[in-house]
């Protein structure tokens, strides 16, 4: 059975009122057989005890998703206790580690139906943030005007995602960094007496493409733990927002729902050690699907402009303001280069016929010796060559060649530098791009989402939009 439904998207531009996307004729029925597995290891016997939360069917005026259980494999010395509520399912997991090892494998097969027919927002809620916004982490009270002299609820509920977002360092990603900004973000919400809360969940990955006459654009989601939020509104209920990627008040299907709570805290997965942390201990989850990229083609009908941009369902709305004055980041790199460390982390892959590049704006003339990116590889079987070219005013200037490794691997990027021969000068629009060769593949440290730049500043070879940046950084 086909499902049609209309998308409207909101494409944002920092100087001009958002355009409209306007699309049709989309399924979005799928199902997902989907693998958890879950270790730990450590040196010595330990009592360790897990919570574990359990995928969970669920259905509301907009989604559902039914999970079964298909099957459960646990090894190790442990015992297992069920803890259920209408929010969630809970396994309490009391593992002595005798072998000093607990493994987990866990199999579901999930079915989601996204329907948005006869979606409508209504505008009856009043705001105050003033007061909230300077006990909190905002710099610029300037920022919050614009939220608070627009009367459309639209407005307030985008436009606050944007302010609190412009707060927060989400490229340089901590576990209390994501718990800070999703707590501040809820507050901020509640205190226009908009309910709200965090959920908490997986990952699929999964990429969601749209065409428009000469224009592609991409939205990717990572693999593993993901979190979101919903708010409440009247006659429609608990809508989702997703902050990281600006998509408003729907879930795609590859985003699968455990738990939630008022914050981030609240009902989230958590490990207990006895008696105390270890010096060595490792713990991996790990997720798995057999749709492992669900790729859905949208053909959108006009565009006339992508920057930053949500996704929603048909709406009833007067105007949405232009939102302006956001400072981005030009250059970041990670604290923490592990493959696992990151949840909003993507692994771009790299190759001689599919490369991308990072655009940057410099507004004054820079000079730069070298380029530094996060770089992994898995080619262990050859050597190649890997450099960067940078564009800028019609000149291309290239960087020295480096050689790939050809020894073992850990499992984490590592920072390459590349040097020029001599300091080139740059201004303006500063494309970056990386290039390789006697190599079939190496991966580039990406997140998802709008974080440097302000537009259109991530491109692949054949003119694609991506929403992620490249992680970068120029000395």
């Amino acid at each position: 059975m086909r499902v049609f439904f209309l998308l409207i998207f909101f494409l944002y531009c920092l100087d001009i009122y958002p355009s409209l996307l306007v699309l049709d004729n989309v399924k979005l029925l799928k199902k997902l057989n989907t693998e958890l597995i879950y270790e730990i290891r450590t040196l010595k016997p330990l009592h360790i005890l897990i919570d574990y939360y359990e995928p969970i069917t669920y259905s509301n005026f907009y989604n559902s998703q039914e999970v079964k259980e298909e099957n459960s494999i646990i090894k190790g010395d442990y015992t297992v206790s069920l803890i259920k509520s209408d929010n969630y399912k809970l396994h309490r997991i009391l593992t002595k580690m005798a072998r000093n090892s607990f493994f987990m494998n866990k199999s579901y097969n999930i079915t989601s139906l996204l329907d948005l027919t006869n979606f409508f927002l209504t505008e009856n809620i009043e705001i105050d943030l003033k007061k909230y916004f300077r006990q909190k982490y905002f710099k610029d009270i300037s920022v919050i005007s614009s939220v608070l002299e627009d009367k459309s609820i639209i407005s307030r509920i985008i436009n606050t995602l944007l302010a609190v977002k412009k707060n927060f360092r989400l490229e340089e990603y901590s576990d209390y960094e994501i718990s800070n900004f999703l707590n501040t973000l809820v507050d901020a919400y509640k205190m226009q007496k908009i309910d709200a809360r965090i959920v908490h969940g997986y990952s699929i990955p999964s990429s969601y493409r749209l065409k428009t006459e000469n224009i592609y654009l991409k939205v990717i989601y990572p693999m593993g733990s993901y979190h979101w939020i919903e708010i409440f509104l009247p006659n429609l209920g608990w809508l989702p927002i997703d902050p990281f990627l600006n998509i408003f008040f729907f879930t795609p299907p590859n985003l699968i729902r455990k738990s939630y709570g008022e914050y981030f805290s609240d009902n989230l997965d958590m490990i207990f050690i006895y008696p105390k942390k270890p010096d060595y201990i490792f713990k991996k989850e790990t997720l798995f699907s057999e749709d492992a990229d669900i790729s859905e083609n949208l053909n959108a009908q006009k565009v006339s402009d992508i920057s930053n941009y949500v996704i929603t369902g048909p709406i009833q709305i007067s105007k949405i303001t232009d939102f302006k004055n956001i400072t981005y980041k030009k250059f970041f790199l990670p604290k923490r280069l592990g493959l696992f460390d990151n949840d909003l982390k993507i692994d771009m892959e790299i190759t001689k016929d599919k490369n991308y590049s990072q655009i940057i704006f410099l507004e004054n003339k820079t000079y730069i010796n070298k380029v530094i990116l996060p770089i992994y590889f898995l080619e262990l079987t050859k050597i190649g060559k890997i450099w960067v070219e940078v564009e800028n005013k019609g000149k291309t200037y290239r960087t020295e060649i480096l050689s790939t490794p050809y020894t073992d691997l850990n499992n984490e990027y590592k920072l390459y530098y590349f040097n020029f021969s001599s300091p080139i000068e740059v201004e303006g629009r500063t494309v970056f791009s990386l290039k390789i060769a006697n190599i079939s593949a190496v991966f580039w440290y990406a997140i998802i989402g709008n974080i440097i730049g302000d537009k259109d500043d991530t491109v692949s070879n054949n003119g694609e939009i991506i929403n992620i940046d490249f992680s970068i950084y120029v000395e």
